[in-house]
C-alpha cells in the first residue's frame, strides 16, 4: 500500500492523521493473466489502482473482435468509475494481460470522501483531469495521424509495453493489423 499512498502523494497532500480513511477502502486482488476483471454489462462500480502488472481496457466488435482502447500498467489508476459507467452498467471490457496485483475500492464509498476531503477531491480531480486528456489526445491520433505516427504516440504514451504484451493487442489498439504493425516496426 505504500506505493499507492506515494502514488496519491504526486497528486495531493495527505494529512499525516487521515490516509487511514482511504487504506480502509481497499482490498487487494490478484488477477491470473487474461483473467476477466470485468465484463461490459456488468455491475462493477470500484475504484481500481494498479500496484503490479497490466490491465487492458477493450470493446467487442461484430466486425473486429476485440479493440483496445486503453492499457493500465504497475503503479497506475484506471479511468474513474463514473467514466466507465451508465445506468449501473460497466461499459467497457477489463482483462489482465499478464498476473496483476489491484487494489479495488468502492466508488460510492470514495465518492463521499471527494466531497468532504478536499485533499481526496484534489487526487480525485488530478486523475479525472489526466484521463480527459488521455482521451482527447487518443481520439485526435486516430483521426488526424498514419498509423506509424500512432505507433509512435503508443511507444510514448506506454514506455516498455510492447516489451510486456503481443503484437496482436498493439496492433487492435492502433486500429491496424498485425502484419501492419510488423513493417512499421522493421522501419
Amino acid at each position: 500500500m505504500d506505493r499507492f499512498r506515494k502514488y496519491f502523494e504526486k497528486f495531493s497532500i495527505i494529512p499525516q492523521d487521515e490516509w487511514h480513511l482511504v487504506e480502509e477502502l481497499l482490498h487487494v486482488r490478484t488477477l491470473q493473466k487474461n483473467e476477466i476483471l470485468v465484463s461490459e454489462g456488468q455491475h462493477y462500480y470500484k475504484e481500481i489502482y494498479i500496484e503490479k502488472g497490466i490491465l487492458r481496457g477493450y470493446y467487442l466488435t461484430p466486425k473486429q473482435g476485440d479493440v483496445n482502447v486503453v492499457f493500465f500498467m504497475d503503479n497506475d489508476v484506471t479511468s474513474p468509475a463514473f467514466t466507465r459507467n451508465a445506468n449501473g452498467k460497466h461499459l467497457i471490457n477489463y482483462q489482465a494481460l499478464e498476473s496483476t496485483i489491484i487494489y479495488e475500492f468502492d466508488a460510492m464509498e470514495f465518492s463521499n470522501l471527494i466531497r468532504t476531503k478536499n485533499w481526496v477531491n484534489k487526487f480525485a480531480y488530478a486523475i479525472s483531469e489526466r484521463e480527459l486528456k488521455r482521451i482527447s489526445n487518443r481520439e485526435k491520433s486516430l483521426l488526424t495521424r498514419t498509423a506509424e505516427e500512432r505507433y509512435f504516440d503508443f511507444r510514448n504514451e506506454y514506455p516498455g509495453l510492447e516489451n510486456r504484451i503481443s503484437q496482436i493487442q498493439i496492433a487492435s489498439y492502433l486500429g491496424i493489423t498485425p502484419v501492419s504493425l510488423s513493417r512499421i516496426r522493421a522501419k
